[in-house]
């Protein structure tokens, strides 16, 4: 959820993103601030904030004096729409309602709120941050409630898939009832993922078990979500079932990625053919993948250097701070980057959340990439050399 604070007192901004963040799950990246009308207007030309924060007393431009009427104008400016992508709701904040005089009607009238932002009295940003809060949560369920989506969500190896739970329960407290299947397989260990056989026969399974979802759920919007494992068995069965031609129109409409174990080099053109939006959220010190690229035959490290070719509409790459499991870490970024995702009209924002390292990035990484498959053969041709020597050993 993006919002923008329009508000030429840099420290009530500052402290009202900080306050957001805390108390609404706000992610502080997600929250953009202007300090003057012009530079404002700019930012809701080339982005759109579901939310506008505007103090209508402002300056036009930088190192000018502020007025209530470079505030009016700029809400005259976001109602006529011109080349402005129209915030949802629209938050007004003033230090005194009587301050604005002979605008003070249409500052009321064009504002979905107003806030009196009382110097001394901080009361109004729990207020505000309630009204962000319920924006937030209704938007979704609002999506929800117009059309008939299902969502799907599959679990890595080692691990009961406790996220899924997570996820459903935070789908349900904000939209309400909705079609929710957790997939589940057991714990399937790190030896298994080792064997390529026993992948493909996990796949196979859950090929069956899309098809008789797709079956049993005719004229649904299907999302599914994925992690670690997940993506490899979700990529297989979907690229079998997208290759056998039995379904013309794959319900799938938004497949979500997560600390994926796929190669960089996948190819996903056969997902884009048949409509289906791929977005591969990636955690910039997943080292557990690096384990994948090094050690395991037909996987990589997707889930941490991006899937490589066009970045485009149908095929988004997004990299976040954290490990493997970091998207799991409390409620925040299920909240904030999941959930909007349940919105199939709406643009999926590009998110790029590391921090240029040249060693890690530029060399570890690539040495990874280039090197991971060489040092799997290797592994493999080793182990194989060694069970034959065994084998020998007992019968000669």
């Amino acid at each position: 959820m993006k919002i923008l604070i329009i508000d030429d007192d840099f420290n009530r901004s500052n402290t009202l993103k900080n306050y957001l963040a805390i108390n609404a799950g706000i992610d502080e990246d997600q929250v953009s601030i202007a300090e003057n009308s012009s530079s404002g207007i700019e930012m809701l030309r080339t982005s759109y904030y579901e939310v506008l924060i505007l103090d209508v007393i402002l300056p036009k431009r930088q190192n000018e004096f502020g007025s209530s009427r470079n505030g009016i104008d700029l809400l005259r400016t976001v109602l006529k729409g011109k080349g402005i992508r129209k915030p949802n709701r629209i938050i007004g904040i003033t230090a005194n309602i009587k301050d604005i005089g002979s605008y003070r009607q249409q500052f009321v009238a064009a504002c979905t709120t107003v806030i009196e932002a009382t110097p001394g009295d901080s009361t109004w940003r729990s207020t505000l941050c309630d009204i962000v809060s319920y924006s937030k949560e209704s938007g979704v369920a609002k999506v929800l409630s117009s059309s008939d989506i299902e969502i799907i969500s599959i679990h890595g190896i080692q691990t009961f898939g406790k996220w899924q739970n997570k996820l459903q329960r935070l789908v349900s407290e904000s939209v309400g009832s909705v079609g929710f299947h957790s997939y589940k397989y057991g714990v399937f260990s790190a030896l298994a993922f080792f064997v390529p056989y026993f992948r493909s026969r996990e796949s196979e399974k859950l090929k069956k078990a899309l098809i008789e979802k797709f079956q049993s759920t005719p004229n649904k919007k299907i999302v599914i979500f994925s992690h670690s494992f997940g993506t490899f068995l979700l990529h297989s069965s979907l690229l079998k079932i997208i290759l056998s031609g039995e379904f013309p129109t794959l319900p799938v409409k938004r497949i979500i990625l997560s600390g994926s174990v796929l190669k960089h080099r996948t190819d996903w053109s056969l997902f884009a053919r048949n409509n289906i939006q791929v977005i591969n959220d990636c955690a910039d010190h997943d080292y557990t993948l690096y384990l994948s690229q090094f050690f395991v035959w037909g996987v990589g490290m997707g889930g941490r250097s991006g899937f490589y070719g066009f970045s485009d509409g149908l095929m988004i790459n997004r990299f976040f701070k954290g490990g493997h499991s970091s998207f799991f870490i409390g409620d925040s970024f299920i909240r904030d980057f999941w959930l909007p995702l349940l919105n199939l009209h709406s643009d999926v924002e590009v998110v790029d959340k590391r921090n240029f390292n040249f060693i890690r990035h530029g060399v570890i990484d690539k040495l990874a990439l280039f090197f991971g498959p060489i040092v799997t053969l290797f592994s493999y041709a080793l182990i194989i050399g060694l069970f034959i020597f065994s084998i020998s050993a007992i019968f000669l």
